[in-house]
């Protein structure tokens, strides 16, 4: 009896001494969140540009994410150590990384939504269509390639994971993954990047390339496939059934950067020939027919003014129903975004594309807004001159209809321009010169001069 006593007595001591624990590992638990996360005051509206960045020339170590007011240039501090945030698709939270750690916040700064990865070099790379996945690129041990003595080690291929988040739980959780071995498995180590999803949710599209150490990227095709959720073990998963080539150009021709029209009809992307460098834009339908690629050329028209008529050579932009592999000067199109189904912008840069195949906006030479039913000559929106500001810039985002342009030196952010895009048929703002080219003449506009002096390395809108 006494035994029994003592055993329960002791049985009791335990379970307050584990419940104790639990409860001041909850409140530490709490308090970090609340020291290292603090609330945003006041919350974001959604409206904000998201910055990765560092205040300029200071002591003060603030590397994180920032968010810049496009209505007053104010920039304020949000998140210490974060990089790569990127808003949801609704606007009502963004996505970051710190470290290998996935984190979701709300636009008041509560965390929603945290992944450890047990990844080292994995990176952030968007949402979903709606607002339950998150796209994530890192790499995967091929089963193929197992090490057969201690001397080797795992080869990996660079494949695009899917982790899913529900509102309710705080962890999120690997969802699928997209397995390219079945499609080559006499030739397994290619790599997948670049995805980017219908906007149905229901097809991927992503770049399968090769990858050579001190080479970079090549043999760079786009692929399609089907997307199908299930559900098993209490999580949701995301299956990737039906990989298939999205065209069939020559194997020399590189394909990169697909981005789905908003009817999920058409895909925009570029070609590479790796002998010129240049990047060429194309549009193609979903199923791989129809390809029509957007030529640059040069011609001598005549222009008529209220002063009279002259002939002048002018660059001019044509949409042509087949491959097309150069443009004048060899200058490059860059696809910016689909503004409606008919609708897209592109930047025209100067060829500076390196081996990775990865490229900035310097060189920038203008941005053309093209009506894929011709119904309207192409506008070219915004022209800029060599050595100036808005030429050196690194970033231009797009939302709704509005194009975004950062002036910047080297990494340091001066000054931001907004503008407007105007509709085809709009005859006040435009002044059409060609069927092929429209200029926009008065475009509302405005300038912000950041608060303060930010280096900048990441930007989202």
């Amino acid at each position: 009896m006494y035994r029994r006593k003592k055993f329960i007595k002791l049985s009791c001591c335990f379970a307050l001494l584990i419940s104790s624990f639990v409860w001041l590992t909850s409140i530490d638990i709490s308090q970090s969140k609340t020291t290292r996360y603090p609330k945003f005051n006041p919350p974001l509206n959604g409206t904000e540009i998201l910055l990765e960045a560092d205040l300029a020339e200071s002591k003060l170590q603030r590397r994180g994410i920032w968010a810049l007011d496009p209505k007053t240039g104010k920039v304020r501090f949000l998140i210490p150590k974060g990089t790569r945030p990127i808003w949801s698709p609704k606007r009502n939270y963004f996505a970051y990384q710190e470290h290998n750690n996935l984190r979701i916040v709300d636009r008041k700064g509560n965390i929603q939504g945290s992944f450890c990865s047990t990844h080292t070099n994995g990176q952030l790379v968007g949402w979903g269509h709606d607002e339950k996945w998150i796209i994530y690129i890192a790499s995967f041990p091929s089963s193929l390639f197992l090490p057969t003595n201690p001397n080797e080690t795992y080869r990996e291929f660079q494949t695009i994971y899917f982790i899913y988040w529900n509102p309710l739980k705080l962890l999120l959780k690997e969802g699928g993954l997209l397995n390219l071995i079945e499609w080559f498995s006499m030739h397994p180590l290619h790599h997948a990047g670049n995805p980017s999803i219908s906007p149905d949710g229901k097809q991927i599209a992503f770049e399968v390339f090769k990858y050579a150490l001190g080479a970079g990227k090549f043999y760079s095709k786009i692929f399609v496939a089907d997307l199908m959720e299930r559900e098993g073990k209490g999580n949701m998963y995301l299956w990737v059934n039906n990989i298939r080539r999205l065209t069939q150009l020559p194997e020399e021709i590189m394909e990169i950067n697909p981005r789905w029209s908003p009817d999920g009809n058409q895909i925009a992307f570029e070609i590479v020939i790796p002998q010129e460098g240049n990047l060429v834009t194309h549009i193609v339908n979903h199923d791989g027919s129809g390809l029509r690629g957007l030529k640059l050329y040069r011609e001598e028209i005549k222009i008529t003014t209220h002063k009279g008529s002259y002939r002048s050579k002018e660059e001019l932009l044509a949409i042509e129903d087949k491959l097309v592999t150069e443009n004048y000067l060899n200058r490059s199109l860059k696809v910016l975004g689909w503004l409606s189904n008919n609708r897209i912008v592109v930047a025209e840069l100067e060829c500076r594309l390196t081996r990775y195949l990865d490229y900035s906006f310097a060189g920038l030479r203008g941005v053309w807004v093209i009506d894929l039913e011709q119904k309207h000559p192409p506008i070219l929106l915004v022209t800029t001159g060599p050595g100036s500001i808005s030429e050196q810039g690194r970033f231009l985002c797009l939302s709704k209809n509005r194009l975004m342009l950062t002036g910047m030196v080297d990494d340091f952010l001066i000054s931001l321009d907004f503008y407007e895009i105007p509709e085809g048929y709009d005859k006040d703002n435009l002044r059409v010169i060609h069927k092929h080219k429209s200029i926009a003449k008065q475009l509302p506009h405005y300038s912000l001069i950041p608060d303060r002096s930010l280096v900048v390395y990441w930007m989202n809108w």
